[in-house]
């Protein structure tokens, strides 16, 4: 499965150079990515350093909604931006 994390062109162009920080948010829904800028970074989530973000997941599983949130919890230097 593919995550997706939207930034402004500022952020991506920090991103590229640095890589992404601890902490930072990932959906699995590209829709819901590219609501939160226009520069959107795509990741395999076979990397072990993704791991699901409790607070915010809580609401839509008791909606049942289909969209996730993780957080990384280390920096990552591989990724793709679309």
């Amino acid at each position: 499965m593919i995550l997706f994390r939207g930034t402004s062109k500022k952020k991506c162009e920090s991103y590229k150079k640095k890589g992404i920080p601890i902490g930072e948010n990932f959906t699995n829904r590209l829709k819901e990515a590219k609501r939160f800028g226009n520069c959107v970074i795509s990741i395999d989530i076979n990397n072990k350093n993704l791991i699901p973000s409790t607070k915010e997941n809580e609401a839509h599983k008791l909606v049942k909604i289909n969209i996730r949130y993780y957080k990384n919890k280390k920096a990552i230097k591989k990724f793709k931006i679309k």
